[in-house]
């Protein structure tokens, strides 16, 4: 069930910590990197603090392949929503936040996820993204021999996190420019 159900990835970023903070505290701007993310809304005006609430419109297609600045909307795969709540906001160091999904192959499940920064140099950090799904673990026993069945790994998730990884870095890097609409 672990393999299913929690990954974290650890990769560094050439920029301080802060800067790197700054981004990602930006739940708005998850949609950029995130794999199933197709939008972001917080729920309450102001900006976000521990215990705020965003709703997040998701998709889930079963690939890890979404590059910087991309959305999956176009693909196959059940839409569902996600609620968010922030859980922790400790500048330079740490964010992280609890979710719970309703809708699509993880209805009712609930997760906990967690950026962790530890500045190595000035300007090289060790980010590492922890993802957990945690319950009900029925619903995730279901999804893991759906999964099976129909020929997919069972570590999607950790796949997931790993390319968002990798889209974070070449975001924050530069090494990927937004797209512009005309």
């Amino acid at each position: 069930m672990a393999l299913l159900s929690h990954a974290e990835t650890p990769l560094d970023i050439g920029r301080p910590a802060a800067e790197i903070y700054a981004y990602l505290a930006d739940f708005s701007r998850h949609v950029e990197w995130a794999h199933t993310y197709l939008s972001v809304q917080l729920l309450a005006p102001g900006p976000p603090r521990v215990g705020s609430k965003l709703l997040i419109h998701e998709k889930q297609d079963l690939h890890w392949d979404k590059r910087p600045y991309t959305v999956i909307a176009d693909r196959d795969g059940p839409n569902y929503t996600t609620t968010l709540e922030i859980a922790a906001l400790e500048p330079g160091h740490r964010i992280a936040w609890r979710t719970h999904h309703e809708g699509g192959p993880l209805d009712g499940v609930r997760g906990e996820w967690e950026f962790l920064l530890e500045p190595v140099a000035e300007a090289i950090t060790i980010l590492r993204f922890r993802a957990g799904l945690l319950e009900p673990e029925e619903v995730l026993a279901a999804w893991g021999a759906d999964l099976e069945r129909r020929g997919y790994p069972i570590d999607v998730l950790a796949r997931q996190v790993d390319r968002a990884m990798h889209n974070i870095r070449t975001i924050l890097e530069g090494r990927a420019l937004p797209n512009r609409s005309s």
